[in-house]
Formats: C-alpha cells, structure tokens, sequence
C-alpha cells in the first residue's frame, strides 16, 4: 500500500518499519513545506524589530566615539560597539535560519491514518513518532485558510519555562492540503 504515495525514500523507509501488519493505511500526507507560517511570521517580526533596536544602539554608540574623536579600536570598552553588533548577525541568521528549519521539518514530516491511529512521522537526524489512537482521539481546533489547507489541533500542552512564565504548544497535523477532509477522516477513521 505504501508503493502507492510519493514519498521521499528516507520517509518510506522509515514508515514501512513503523507500520504493524494489522494496520491498513487510509490515507498518507506530507505537511506543505512552506517557508513562512503563522509561528514563523511572528516569530520574525519580534526578531525584525529587536534587529532594528540593536541596529541603532550600535550606530549610536558609533556615533558618540566618532563625536568624541575616539577611535574605535583603541577604546578600552569595544564592547559597547561589539555587544550590538554581534546581536545584529546573530539576528540576521535567525531571521533566515527558522523559516528554513520550518520547511525542513515539513519536508521530513507525514501523516499517516490507519485503520488503529493516525500518527505524525519525522525522519531527520533521529526519528519521532507521535501516535494519536482512535477511542481517545479528538479534535479540539481546525484552523482552515481560504485555500482550504489548515491545521488540526488534537491537543494543546501547557508547561512552565525557566523563568515561571506558561508556554503553550499545540501538537497535531499542521500545514495540512485538504484540512477539512482531514478532520472528517479523523473524525470517522473507518468511515462510520
């Protein structure tokens, strides 16, 4: 059954081990690799504008030593020029680094319902496999765009970070072709 998708032959490999004997595949999908999604578009806009603050804290620190007549090498503190500086490449690498780390996972990812579960299958460095069974599967948020894609929520973790401040995680079938199909074939897995 699984000769019948199109599937990168790492993904492949790794499904055909992941699939059990008793299982029937009702339907496969790869996430759509998009480069830009609602959590990387805020995420580079938040690095869009502390890019610009740190771009103006280094000019203007410039400044100062220009005014004063210092040069910047022979400044005992080239830290105060180099602090901002640093923070704008680093900035620059993550504004092109996380939409690209974004398309990667789609590409490395499939969704898979059987006639037992559906499940999420990533194969990069280390495969994971997140498993959502049928008797207590439920969908809590379909997101749809006026393309008809979307994303299926099926649960939504909440945890503390290192500071005390909650973190929220959505877990399910994001970037989704068809997302409101999807969400009947979850609904229905055996076709009831």
């Amino acid at each position: 059954m699984i000769e019948n998708y199109k599937l990168p032959r790492k993904i492949r490999k790794n499904l055909e081990k992941e699939i059990e004997s008793s299982e029937v595949i009702q339907w496969i999908e790869q996430p759509i690799p998009r480069i830009l999604t609602r959590s990387t578009v805020g995420t580079c806009l938040v690095l869009l504008f502390s890019l610009a603050f740190f771009s103006f804290v280094g000019y203007g620190t410039y400044e100062q030593f220009k005014n004063a007549r210092i040069p910047i090498n022979e400044f005992p503190q080239v830290s105060g020029v180099l602090i901002p500086l640093v923070a704008v490449v680093i900035q620059l690498i993550l504004i092109v680094l996380i939409p690209f780390l974004n398309w990667l996972e789609a590409v490395q990812s499939v969704y898979v319902i059987t006639n037992k579960r559906a499940f999420v299958l990533k194969v990069g460095a280390s495969k994971t496999v997140t498993s959502f069974f049928f008797p207590d599967l439920r969908v809590i948020l379909r997101r749809e765009n006026k393309d008809g894609s979307g994303d299926i929520i099926v649960y939504i973790h909440q945890s503390k970070d290192y500071d005390g401040d909650t973190v929220t995680e959505e877990i399910g079938f994001k970037q989704v072709r068809n997302v409101k199909s999807f969400e009947n074939m979850l609904r229905y897995p055996n076709g009831t």
